[in-house]
């Protein structure tokens, strides 16, 4: 293992993945810092580019702007008080009000060195423990694997994408999802379904065409219907100079948060569909409890350094421990390992647990790949963040967004050279529009899509083992563990929604009251 770990270290230092870790953390700072161009959607338009690459520049090419995009957002947050991505937004809490006080560079210095940090312990951790992980899934059989997939999709319906959101809808989204996997030919009969005669249809619908339509059409769309053409993506305020750097006692008052943060985020990182927007908010909701607790003088929610860093590590530590259920089990994260999924089959390598015995050298690619581009992001972080306000001042956003559809369209197209997949991503475009403004979720149906073929082969195996039973799972201790997991997850999950519905119903009668 450790032979390997050096073999691809080395390899990385060779200049075509270095040019592709540098691109990578560039291309997605730029992304993932303005607003409406998420970190997956830029992750999304790049995985098309990469179709003639070698295998492993492919990967780090990916790996480097997946880790960029996912830190960005939170210049936005800073300098705009409007988050490039939903992780970002527990970072604009302190970071614009600091912006406002004219300590703006003290912020964003602080979420780069709590992000970088946060990041590379949990870096470290997933080299750790992906081999070990990954040893464990060869354990796990189609009962197994059964309950694993129910309780990703679980996972996944707890988080809810708008506020119309619910965990019915959140579930329904996810068997849409299971539905839309069931497009093709039958995993274990091999007899087609659902494809209308269509041979096109055979191999179902590809993932990437998925991703696109439905994560990255519905905001290109609905940005051109609320007529941007009128001027720039966003205007910058004229806020006064930022006072000097951030010293380094700044950043040791702040590091208890920054670990605390990393350990939080680490843990939600593992569970499959929990992803970055449930660390920040977890950890800054701690955070802003034991700042008043602590009685500071500047308090988390009021301007404070702590808050940004707690923000920033809780939601950086997420980025690389999701990618431990995604390596072993070969189950997504959230939306942006979903796509790296994605763009791992396209170049001919499944993550799951035979990956370690398949292509160990891909896998300590990736993950070296993450620490590098963690080390080199933070002097592009550094000089980028003092570059983006006047970038975001000339951005013309009759421009840009044309140009991502444009993209958009001919990624379908390249995938198989079918005017049926221009169609496709179209409609699931405007059906995306409709599932936002409906509130149901559409991480929750792209992750179905990718667990579907494990799904239905897991189900149909499972009862193959049993005889026609699925009672087999009682009889197997993983399983067990696992059914009961799921159990306790979904009593919880459906607890603390009774909960919350009924402290909100409480303070609407107080306020009616009154």
């Amino acid at each position: 293992m450790f032979d390997l770990m050096v073999n691809s270290l080395l390899a990385l230092f060779d200049w075509a993945h270095l040019l592709a870790l540098v691109a990578g953390v560039t291309i997605g700072m730029f992304l993932g810092s303005i607003p409406g161009l998420s970190g997956t959607l830029g992750l999304a338009l790049m995985v098309p580019f990469t179709y003639n690459m070698p295998l492993t520049v492919a990967v780090v090419l990916l790996t480097a702007t997946y880790k960029a995009s996912s830190f960005s957002g939170s210049l936005s947050s800073i300098m705009l008080g409007t988050p490039g991505t939903p992780a970002a937004a527990a970072t604009m809490f302190d970071g614009y009000k600091l912006f406002k006080k004219g300590k703006g560079w003290k912020a964003i210095q602080m979420s780069i060195y709590s992000s970088a940090t946060a990041d590379l312990l949990t870096d470290i951790l997933l080299l750790l423990a992906v081999a070990p992980m990954a040893l464990l899934a060869l354990m796990f059989g189609p009962p197994e694997f059964l309950i694993l997939v129910a309780l990703a999709l679980l996972s996944v319906a707890s988080i809810s994408e708008t506020k119309k959101g619910s965990l019915i809808k959140n579930i329904i989204s996810g068997l849409i999802g299971l539905f839309i996997a069931m497009i093709g030919m039958e995993a274990l009969a091999g007899s087609p379904r659902y494809t209308f005669g269509s041979t096109s249809l055979l191999n179902g619908i590809d993932i990437m065409i998925a991703v696109l339509g439905l994560l990255c059409l519905p905001e290109v769309f609905m940005q051109i219907s609320q007529k941007v053409k009128k001027g720039k993506l966003v205007k910058v305020k004229d806020v006064g100079k930022e006072e000097e750097g951030l010293t380094f006692l700044e950043y040791m008052k702040a590091l208890p948060s920054i670990l605390r943060g990393t350990i939080v985020g680490a843990i939600i990182g593992i569970l499959p569909g929990a992803g970055p927007s449930m660390g920040a908010f977890m950890n800054y909701q701690m955070e802003h409890s034991r700042s008043k607790s602590r009685k500071d003088k500047v308090r988390v929610g009021e301007g404070s350094l702590r808050g940004v860093a707690a923000a920033e590590s809780g939601n950086s530590a997420v980025g690389g421990a999701n990618l431990i259920p995604m390596f072993s089990f070969g189950i997504p994260g959230d939306a942006a390992a979903a796509i790296l999924i994605g763009a791992f089959v396209i170049h001919g390598v499944t993550p799951g647990p035979m990956i370690m015995e398949r292509s160990p050298d891909i896998v300590y690619t990736a993950i070296l790949g993450l620490i590098i581009a963690n080390l080199i992001l933070i002097p592009i972080a550094l000089l980028y963040s003092k570059m983006f306000k006047r970038i975001i001042n000339k951005i013309d956003a009759s421009i840009i967004y044309p140009i991502v559809l444009v993209i958009c369209l001919a990624a379908a197209y390249t995938v198989r050279q079918s005017m049926l997949d221009l169609a496709i991503i179209v409609i699931l475009g405007l059906l995306g529009i409709l599932i936002i403004k409906a509130g149901f979720s559409r991480v929750a149906i792209i992750i179905g899509l990718i667990l579907g073929g494990l799904t239905e082969q897991s189900f149909g195996q499972t009862l193959m083992i049993g005889k026609g039973s699925l009672f087999v799972v009682f009889d197997r201790p993983i399983s067990l563990v696992l059914l009961t997991l799921v159990i306790i997850f979904l009593l919880w999950s459906l607890l603390s929604k009774a909960v919350k519905a009924r402290s909100e119903s409480a303070k609407k009668a107080g306020g009616i009251e009154q």
